[in-house]
């Protein structure tokens, strides 16, 4: 599906204004030299030397469209080949040729299995979800199982995603990870992914907030006292852990409670993705395989929060005749007709990002004015006023900030594929 980008901008650009920023960066190009020198590190076998459902997860997060790709069949020869050598690996282990998975390996391939619209219950005869479930059953922090709380949220992720139940002594345990002081024990890391994991629950049923009313807010507070003036987050795994994990606090835009972490976490993660942009290599990776694969989710905002709307389950509950047929997801591709926006309100004066949200299945040639209409409707924050001009219908206010011509001060509209926007009116239809 196409993406593109619409970006309400108070007088200059967010990278490039009159006044001294940093230099542009082309998520795209960026994204696009990770991608394909990660393909390019594929065997014979359509795989990777190892961390293959690590991979897959990560690609997926960041493309969910990825897989289901018919345009190019590698990847779903990529996906059969990861399923055969997780299900060999869980049989050799289970004869004790193989040591088992561990929790933190066996929550990786339950989220790349749910990422990839499969079923984590019944994979190829296989219930993963019991599996992890036995391993999480009366364990403590850190333990055998667990050595830390980052292993133990990336679990109870797998759970969530996987739409299964997660029993309230999982969540205490995700409650008791901070010390006294609301710092963790292993830094920003294991930070990321429990805020990750908290935010999955979230998704699920805003009911859990009586739980993390205040704990949230202190995990986020202990998460961005570890960004550097720079951006990053001390190097390039971490910051993109930690992108992932903001981004997924600003994606829970129905939380009242949550609305003053959605500006300082879309900061936040706009100076990390700038740093991240530019610790890029030459030959397009990140140093290392599985470095490479966290940074691609980072540079589209995409989390580890599985997003259901992008499969659709089809005779969940019918008889298979082959119990290793694990046709139960089906994946859902939006007709040509839809695209994919991504909005974004920013004060280029401060940098500060007002708002910055996704518009999924928009359906092209919308006239924008609808467009931002819906987003007003559904956001009681997004607030802006318009006036009729020789030039069409502008925008004059947003958000409580007017334009001033004494200061040079005006709301422009661009849209475009990312990092390729050019103006636009409100009046004018989206095409692509």
């Amino acid at each position: 599906m196409d993406v593109v980008r619409v970006l309400f901008l108070l007088s200059a650009s967010l990278f490039v204004c009159c006044c001294a920023q940093q230099p542009s960066c082309n998520h795209v190009l960026v994204y696009n030299k990770a991608f394909d020198w990660l393909m390019q590190q594929r065997n014979d076998q359509w795989l990777w030397k190892r961390n293959n459902e690590r991979v897959v997860l990560a690609i997926q997060m960041s493309n969910h469209s990825w897989a289901s790709d018919t345009r190019d069949l590698s990847s779903q020869l990529t996906l059969k080949q990861m399923n055969l050598a997780t299900i060999e690996q869980i049989h050799e282990s289970k004869a004790g040729r193989e040591p088992a998975l561990s929790p933190g390996q066996l929550a990786y391939v339950i989220n790349a299995v749910a990422f990839t619209c499969q079923s984590p219950s019944n994979f190829y005869g296989l219930n993963l979800i019991d599996a992890l479930k036995h391993q999480l059953n009366g364990s403590r922090v850190p333990s055998g199982a667990f050595l830390n709380h980052y292993e133990y949220g990336l679990s109870v992720l797998a759970l969530c995603n996987s739409n299964a139940h997660v029993q309230a002594n999982y969540v205490d345990v995700l409650l008791r990870g901070m010390r006294s002081d609301y710092t963790h024990r292993f830094g920003s890391d294991e930070a990321s992914m429990v805020i990750s994991a908290v935010a999955c629950l979230l998704q699920r049923d805003d009911r859990f907030m009586q739980k993390f009313d205040h704990n949230l807010p202190a995990r986020i507070d202990h998460l961005l006292s570890h960004q550097e003036s720079n951006g990053g987050f001390g190097n390039v795994h971490s910051t993109a852990l930690a992108i992932q994990a903001l981004s997924a606090v600003v994606d829970l835009k129905n939380s009242i409670r949550l609305i003053l972490e959605y500006s300082r976490c879309s900061t936040a993660v706009a100076k990390a993705q700038q740093w991240l942009c530019g610790a890029q290599e030459e030959d397009g990776s990140y140093g290392s395989l599985y470095t490479t694969a966290e940074a691609l989710p980072a540079l589209t905002s995409g989390t580890y929060v599985h997003n259901p709307s992008h499969c659709h389950v089809v005779n969940e509950g019918a008889e298979q005749s082959n119990p290793y047929i694990n046709y139960v997801w089906e994946f859902f591709q939006p007709s040509a007709r839809y695209i994919e926006i991504r909005v974004q309100a920013v004060n280029g004066r401060t940098g500060s990002v007002l708002y910055n949200e996704t518009l999924r299945d928009v359906r092209k040639d919308t006239p924008l004015v609808d467009i931002v209409q819906q987003i007003s409707e559904s956001d009681d924050m997004f607030v802006y006023e318009t006036e009729e001009t020789a030039w069409g219908n502008v925008i004059t206010s947003m958000y409580g900030i007017a334009q001033d011509g004494h200061s040079y001060s005006y709301w422009t509209i661009k849209h475009g594929p990312p990092g390729s926007e050019k103006p636009a009116h409100v009046g004018q239809s989206i095409r692509y």
